[in-house]
């Protein structure tokens, strides 16, 4: 997020200037993605505000992405790609002016979450620790604004507005960017391994991992693209945007900002801090009075602050002259402020000999010489030395206890998401809102007890794995507590995670081994060329594989080929959510039924993933056919019997998990309110297991059972399953179908004993020709339909092999939903299924 305020000041002051991308001409550009990709989905010219109606990953982003990069590359451009990393300690306390209780607060939480600051005696004394008050800001009003905002397009929808609906979704107060850029690295790091490009994970603040690079002697970058908060770090110039359609920069000197101005650099700091960026929310007394939210390009310019900070000289000194204020002392802002600028001054990077060090211990003294003439962004010396000694001791209260070096390193290569790293380091699991504002019942109780607590819960799994090699320090006194968006005041005894070591959950993921000779010999029989679900449930079908995983159990060779990390990984996933079962791993009853389903059906389909979840979810008594919280929601079943629309929508449903294949082009077509909070289960569990995956192979590396030293860690985590998020698309084209079939038909249902009829196979063709004028971001329509109708095929296979059993989630009710819903769509199946 950039500064509150600035961004707009520097383009009115008219210090926003521009050149030609030829300047940066065999240069390195470091690229900070969250401001890039925020840049993108924000322009005019490429966001996607449909997403909020949708869901799902931005369906054009990518190939913008690859053709921007592609660009730089032709113009002999290196661009290195850089990722923010994980959050501040801070985040474990609460949020902003909310009165919630802090979880360290609570008996038997350890007090070393509670410590005091660092860097006291710069600021006038150390301040005490324990504060209820938060470091990290969320805006519990912006949400509030945000939600009616969505809220208030979906009216507009439902009432026929569609336009108007639209524009309100792209006009509100994300400016059409209703997704996070982190939540979409994974779909950035494809296009990274596919061109080849160069990225890194920051260990915590992509700017000060920028600020480390563009310093160094060895002038790993030469430029940096980020956000203005870039102003906080040791660089001279930042280039705010790119535009390749007239192939030029725009960027603002650092110093011509301080100049119009008139402050220091320490100054600038401290205006940007009390203006808002993304580690610390505006000052209270410096925010316009309002009821209503107000976005940050509106905020006032930052003239005022500057004043404000030349008469007091400080930040820290404005602050305690108005330590008596309510909303100063009842926020706790002067401590935030402080950790704040600590953070700054003290920021941690990883080096080039991979350890995570304070940036002014490892920045360059001197400016390194550009390979080109140009001077033009020529890093800056810091304007102060430090050695070890003027480093606060005690920076675990600033971002986190410390993890070991080679967990930043998987981290810096994309192995282990900041996500998951963050829940344990922070102590605290954010449960976002997501698009249709989660306000189901059903939808939260999946959240809180399928995915977090309890022995099978995949996110209490996943932290227990990463913790399980851990010092001493993190596995016991470090407590990790769940925050829910629906909860007024949280039940922290109750949100707590669970420790499972004492479940035998690290037995059961150790117990595979197998070396790559039978991993290979493996795909050899199967005729296969994939490390996959497929694979390794096929190799557990019989006795012969168990023997050989028995003599694994001796096996101490560690693996090393990135083949045997990817099928452990699987194997281990497959064992611990219950697809294998114990002592000779086999196939369990839901394994059997995966097996058979994805046996049944085309390799070219790729239907692995969706069956996976589709069992899993149907586990999780998530994919039925009945309403939720019994309320009909616009965009649902629209049959003439409640029979019928329980078929319709459970063949919605089940078909919505399957990724359509789309042009890259924005989503146009109708939309599903009733799909989208579907959509949430889906991507909630689809995010909740990669990161289960992600622990399981972490844990393999740090116990030693395999190789550490290796350069393949992107190949590694781009081959391991659930890196894609779809959207509603699957789903609103299947209903479309057979609204339009029923329509031609003359309004009349299909059934056994009209289906053959001349009439009823007009009514088809008719409405597929539907299909392909309205959705145009759909690759051949057509196909898809086809597809989706064999993917019910196989989900309904798997159904039938399992049977009604209640441990697996199938009632006798559920069971015949699924016998119903087979029969009640074989009149609508499409030709050449």
């Amino acid at each position: 997020m950039p500064v509150g305020g600035l961004e707009g000041w520097l383009a009115a002051t008219q210090q926003m200037q521009r050149l030609p991308l030829e300047v940066l001409k065999d240069t390195r550009l470091g690229i900070d993605v969250n401001h890039y990709v925020r840049q993108l989905l924000t322009s005019e010219d490429y966001r996607e505000p449909m997403v909020a109606a949708v869901g799902g990953y931005p369906t054009a982003l990518a190939s913008v992405i690859e053709k921007q990069m592609k660009s730089l590359e032709d113009m002999r451009i290196t661009p290195i790609l850089v990722f923010n990393g994980l959050p501040l300690a801070a985040t474990r306390k609460m949020l902003y002016g909310s009165g919630r209780r802090n979880p360290s607060s609570l008996p038997g939480t350890p007090a070393s979450t509670t410590r005091s600051l660092p860097g006291g005696s710069e600021y006038g004394g150390t301040t005490p620790g324990g504060s209820s008050q938060p470091f990290l800001f969320m805006d519990a009003e912006a949400q509030r604004f945000e939600a009616a905002c969505r809220d208030a397009a979906w009216t507009r929808y439902e009432s026929g507005e569609p336009e108007v609906a639209i524009s309100m979704w792209e006009a509100g107060p994300r400016k059409g960017m209703w997704i996070d850029p982190a939540e979409i690295t994974k779909l950035v790091w494809r296009v990274v391994r596919h061109r080849y490009i160069d990225f890194i994970v920051a260990p915590y603040s992509s700017h000060a991992q920028l600020a480390y690079f563009v310093n160094h002697p060895k002038s790993y970058i030469h430029s940096v693209c980020g956000p203005t908060e870039m102003l906080m770090y040791p660089t001279t110039r930042v280039i705010h945007t790119i535009d390749f359609a007239t192939s030029s920069f725009s960027f603002y000197d650092k110093q011509i900002v301080m100049q119009h101005l008139a402050i220091g650099p320490d100054q600038l700091i401290d205006l940007c801090l009390l203006s808002g960026s993304d580690i610390l929310p505006r000052c209270p007394l410096l925010t316009p009075r309002s009821q209503q939210y107000i976005p940050q390009e509106m905020l006032p310019p930052p003239g005022h602050i500057a004043a404000v900070l030349k008469q007091a000289m400080t930040g820290i000194r404005y602050l305690l002259n108005c330590q008596n204020e309510p909303s100063i002392r009842e926020t706790g802002y002067t401590e935030s402020f402080v950790k704040a600028r600590a953070a700054i001054r003290f920021a941690l990077v990883m080096t080039d000999e991979g350890t995570c060090a304070p940036l002014p211990l490892v920045c360059a003294a001197a400016a390194p010489i550009l390979p080109s003439d140009s001077t033009l962004f020529q890093p800056t010396k810091p304007s102060n030395t430090f050695t070890a000694p003027d480093i606060p001791s005690d920076l675990d209260t600033i971002f986190s206890s410390r993890l070991p070096e080679e967990m930043y390193y998987y981290l810096s290569r994309g192995l282990v998401s900041p996500t998951i790293l963050g829940w344990v380091t922070s102590g605290r699991l954010e449960e976002a809102r997501p698009l249709d504002d989660g306000g189901k019942i059903e939808y939260q109780k999946f959240v809180a007890n399928v995915l977090t607590r309890g022995e099978t819960a995949p996110r209490n799994m996943a932290v227990t794995l990463l913790l399980a090699h851990l010092n001493p320090a993190w596995r016991d006194q470090h407590a990790i507590y769940a925050s829910y968006y629906f909860e007024e005041q949280p039940n922290w005894r109750e949100n707590k995670l669970q420790d499972l070591r004492s479940s035998g959950l690290i037995a059961r993921s150790t117990k595979w081994r197998i070396p790559g000779a039978v991993i290979d010999d493996e795909l050899r029989q199967q005729n296969s060329s994939n490390i996959d679900f497929k694979l390794c449930l096929g190799a557990t079908k019989g006795a012969a594989f168990a023997d050989l995983w028995a003599a694994s159990e001796s096996n101490n060779k560690i693996l090393d080929r990135k083949d045997e990390l990817i099928a452990n990984a699987l194997l281990r996933f497959l064992s611990l959510r219950g697809f294998l079962v114990l002592p000779k791993n086999t196939q369990s009853p839901i394994g059997e039924a995966l097996y058979k389903a994805i046996s049944s059906s085309r390799l070219n389909d790729k239907f692995q993933e969706p069956l996976y979840m589709a069992l899993e979810l149907i586990r999780a008594g998530a994919l039925h056919g009945d309403l939720w919280d019994r309320e009909e929601i616009s965009g649902g079943a629209s049959m003439n019997n409640p029979s019928d629309n329980q078929c319709m929508l459970l063949f919605m449903r089940s078909i919505s998990i399957l990724p359509l294949l789309s042009r890259n082009k924005p989503w146009s077509g109708p939309l599903s309110r009733e799909l989208l909070v579907f959509n949430s289960f889906i991507n909630g569990l689809s995010r909740t297991l990669r990161l289960l995956i992600e622990a399981i192979c972490v844990q393999m590396l740090m116990s030693g059972e395999a190789k550490k030293h290796r350069d393949d860690f992107p190949d590694v985590a781009c081959g391991l399953p659930f890196q894609n998020e779809g959207n509603t698309g699957f789903g609103i084209l299947v209903k479309v179908f057979i609204d339009a079939t029923v329509a031609y038909n003359d309004g009349e249902p299909l059934t056994a004993d009209n289906e053959q009829t001349p009439e009823v196979q007009a009514a088809k063709e008719s409405a597929i020709g539907i299909l392909e004028d309205t959705f145009i971001t759909i690759k051949a329509p057509e196909d898809e339909l086809k597809r989706g109708f064999r993917f019910w095929d196989a989900l309904y296979t798997a159904v039938k092999h399992i049977g009604p059993s209640s441990g697996l989630g199938i009632t006798q009710e559920l069971y015949h939903v699924f016998e119903r819903t087979d029969k009640w769509l074989s009149p609508y199946r499409p030709g050449g299924v």
